[in-house]
């Protein structure tokens, strides 16, 4: 949000301060040297002080993790079971350990026992505030790629692991624990073949990899007694800023797909 009275030309500027820094981070080299070391997914004790939007849009590279003071619920264990009662669960704010997010809460979609579940870490920045899994422009790559592995994208299923974006766009380590549980409950219920995680934050989350060392190879999400086929790629976003790129997310799709002989 930019003050009335505000240069417009302030706004393209953050923009483009917003897009590289999406950008170093989805590349997963988004962390700060620190003067004593730290595991990526622990706790940090950031003392910064509270700032203005405008202010954090500026530095949001800094970890400043604003959900950690919310107090944000532990979900319940008996989540429901049926898929379309889950739904109306996940609708509710009270619900959510990420609920001290701004915006609204982004449902996820699609078929059941799809061929393709397509997630990434959080929803898109909103559009018109509409708050969206991913941008329009995004969501026609997504679209797509889907098609080039002969996939109609009404046939695949889309969701986030937090289903609303944190105002820094990072998710708060102490949630990552509840919001994985929750996630795996949903591919519970979804039971989809195989799986695409866009963005370094899911490469992180399941993996405890940076994306640049857990791409170009097979995973496997682990979930109740079952496990599924996974790949972690770059974010659509950043493929939009860095075309040049897509033709090693494309090598990574082939390796889902079984078709990729490197």
């Amino acid at each position: 949000m930019i003050l009335s009275g505000s240069n417009p030309s302030d706004q393209v500027s953050l923009e483009m301060i917003e897009s590289l820094q999406q950008w170093w981070k989805d590349a997963g080299v988004d962390q700060h040297f620190d003067d004593e070391p730290h595991a990526l997914l622990n706790d940090r004790d950031d003392k910064e002080p509270t700032k203005k939007p405008e202010i954090e849009k500026i530095v949001a590279s800094k970890t400043v993790e604003t959900q950690e003071s919310v107090g944000a619920p532990v979900p319940s264990p008996d989540m429901p079971v049926d898929y379309e009662d889950f739904l109306v669960w996940l609708s509710e704010r009270s619900h959510l350990v990420e609920n001290g997010c701004p915006g609204k809460v982004v449902l996820p979609f699609g078929k059941l026992n799809p061929a393709m579940m397509v997630v990434t870490a959080m929803p898109d920045r909103a559009e018109n505030e509409n708050s969206t899994i991913f941008s329009h422009q995004s969501q026609m790559l997504v679209k797509n790629m889907l098609a080039a592995m002969g996939i109609d994208s009404e046939n695949a299923y889309f969701a986030t692991i937090s289903v609303m974006r944190p105002m820094d766009s990072r998710i708060p380590s102490k949630l990552i624990s509840p919001l994985k549980a929750r996630f795996e409950h949903l591919l519970k219920l979804v039971q989809p073949e195989k799986i695409i995680l866009f963005g370094n934050s899911c490469s992180q989350i399941f993996f405890e990899q940076e994306l640049l060392s857990a791409r170009q190879k097979k995973l496997f999400i682990n979930h109740h007694t079952s496990k599924t086929e996974a790949i972690v790629t770059f974010h659509p976003r950043t493929l939009l800023e860095r075309p040049e790129i897509k033709a090693e997310a494309w090598n990574d799709l082939q390796l889902l797909m079984g078709t990729n002989k490197s």
